[in-house]
């Protein structure tokens, strides 16, 4: 918690540097209509193996559900075997739309594999083709992920997506795969390359920088607006979301508002999300974050430009040609997929989310990586103790079906508290309503899910004798979250390691799901209507996370005080 609310002081410093922008005049009648997409992790059928695998010899799932229908579902959520059906769906829609433009913003493929670019590459120049319209591409980091000859670098990738931008550039930096070029009218599009090559993170580094400079300047004499596009997100979208240019946050913000770029597409983490940052000046930069087509709820944006308005608006893939699919699917499968894709989906990623959390809730490694805790220190330990023990229950029922049986609510009654009824059967499908709840944008809140997720949570960790305190009454993840506990804390012995479970599990919780279980930021993620002009609404960076962080402080006063 120390490290995220930290960050979050940082962002607001670095916001309090921001300072104003030049505005590009253009004419208010010219418009411009664009389709988006991003993540679109295309796999070739001969990149991903054999279909279906044996449904009892795939690991981790333990607990599914319907295993015969879902056991291929991937640990990523993921579609990976219908990722050709599905994108052929999109491009078949855009062909059909008014849309003049699509632009996919990044992980074009799932492995990065030679094979897997070429055949895309195919599939989109057939689109092109047909439709008559253009497409423009930026690589992400799964593009460069294979190793060896299976792997392309920057150089092959520009060749191999020449005819997606590169052939049509005015523009190409020589060392990054980022272009520019003329949309219709007077809009122009800025590819930026924010991929460090072999990482999953990202960055605008030196040499692009200087690049777009020159770009936003040719632009500017050119009277031309430009719309940005790269993979990895530019503003914070949720609580412990890593941003690109961490390092030195500010200068890049200051930098693309003193450009004249106040509205980049985005994608890498799955979720429809917008989040805006206002300079001093009062110009809004905008991070129109779109999720990934392969992953429910299947999002991509339409994006109308007029005037100082930009008209954002949602589409969802909902139907796919089963002809497009590989040999290997059941009969039911098949029909599942023809009488209701999205309701198939939902299922594949519950059973994805299954997965999941067999696989990585035993031990610390995936959550203590999000917190930034190092193995070998205490706290670390600590969450490592609390995760075994939850491992070893995540597969269970959540209720009692009367068999005698282990059950989640068994070790709550054993406790000496009951379980809210639900219409959920097994933890990870609760984990998958919050996630889906989360990628879908404009999160509702979800207060009944994550109460039943911390009651089970305290029900598993109390059942196996788990507490986060050490021998000292405050513990180090309990430091580490934050929290405070006086010495003379007035609890008997058998009171306090359930007082100090369930405090820890609350604050993990607060620091895990912020902007996941309710919208982080304004504008609305879904449909929203962008002011890029000088006068925008006041959506300061700095009042959205000054009020997360009162949220929070108000969180943990009631978590601490209302005892």
């Amino acid at each position: 918690m120390k490290k995220i609310f930290k960050s979050a002081v940082a962002v607001i410093l670095c916001a309090a540097l921001l300072c104003g922008t030049a505005v590009i005049s253009f004419a208010g009648g010219d418009t411009l209509k664009i389709a988006v997409a991003t993540d679109i992790h295309f796999s070739s059928f001969s990149d991903l193996g054999e279909f279906p695998a044996d449904p009892e010899a795939v690991p981790f799932t333990e607990g599914l559900l319907n295993k015969e229908t879902y056991a291929y579902a991937s640990i990523q959520g993921r579609m990976d075997w219908e990722s050709k059906a599905i994108i052929k769906q999109l491009l078949k829609e855009f062909a059909e739309s008014d849309d003049e433009f699509l632009l996919i913003a990044g992980d074009l493929t799932s492995s990065g594999k030679r094979q897997s670019h070429l055949e895309l590459a195919e599939i989109l120049r057939n689109a092109e083709a047909e439709s008559g319209k253009e497409i423009f591409v930026i690589g992400g980091n799964h593009d460069f992920e294979a190793k060896g000859s299976e792997g392309i670098t920057i150089d092959e990738f520009k060749e191999i997506y020449a005819d997606f931008g590169y052939n049509e550039a005015l523009s190409v930096h020589e060392t990054s795969g980022s272009y520019t070029a003329d949309l219709s009218g007077n809009y122009r599009l800025i590819a930026v390359d924010s991929c460090i090559y072999g990482e999953v993170g990202g960055e605008i580094n030196h040499a692009v920088l200087s690049w777009i400079r020159k770009q936003a300047e040719k632009a500017k004499l050119d009277g031309k607006k430009l719309i940005a596009m790269m993979h990895h997100p530019l503003l914070p979208h949720f609580a412990v979301q890593p941003l690109t240019n961490s390092g030195s946050y500010s200068q890049l913000l200051r930098e693309l508002s003193d450009l004249g770029i106040d509205i980049v597409f985005t994608g890498h983490i799955h979720a429809n999300d917008i989040s805006s940052a206002k300079t001093l000046s009062g110009k809004t930069i905008y991070d129109v974050m779109t999720g990934s087509l392969i992953v429910y709820p299947h999002a991509y944006r339409h994006a109308e430009f007029g005037g100082e308005k930009v008209k954002i608006t949602s589409d969802y893939i909902t139907e796919i040609d089963t002809a497009d699919l590989t040999e290997g699917y059941t009969a039911e499968q098949l029909q599942m997929i023809e009488n209701n894709f999205p309701e198939y989906s939902q299922g594949f990623f519950e059973a994805c989310m299954c997965r999941w959390l067999n696989k990585y809730v035993g031990s610390a490694e995936k959550v203590g990586g999000w917190l930034g805790l190092k193995k070998g220190t205490k706290a670390f330990d600590e969450l490592n103790r609390l995760m075994n023990a939850i491992g070893k229950a995540i597969s269970l029922p959540i209720y009692d079906d009367g068999s005698g049986d282990d059950s989640i609510e068994k070790f709550a009654l054993e406790a000496g508290f009951t379980l809210p009824e639900s219409d959920y059967e097994r933890p990870y499908q609760i984990v998958a309503a919050v996630m889906s709840n989360f990628y879908y944008g404009d999160e509702r809140e979800m207060e009944s899910e994550t109460e039943l997720v911390f009651l089970c949570l305290k029900a598993i960790v109390l059942h196996f004798g788990v507490t986060l305190a050490s021998d000292a009454p405050v513990g180090s993840l309990l430091n580490f979250l934050g929290i405070r506990l006086d010495e003379d804390f007035s609890l008997s012995g058998e009171e306090f390691p359930k007082v100090v479970t369930e405090k820890s599990l609350q604050a993990l919780l607060t620091a895990l799901l912020g902007g996941i279980t309710e919208d982080y930021s304004e504008p609305s993620d879904i449909n929203a209507e962008l002011d890029t002009s000088a006068k925008a609404p006041d959506i300061s960076l700095i009042s959205r996370i000054v009020n997360f962080l009162l949220s929070v402080f108000k969180a943990f006063s009631k978590l601490f005080i209302n005892l």
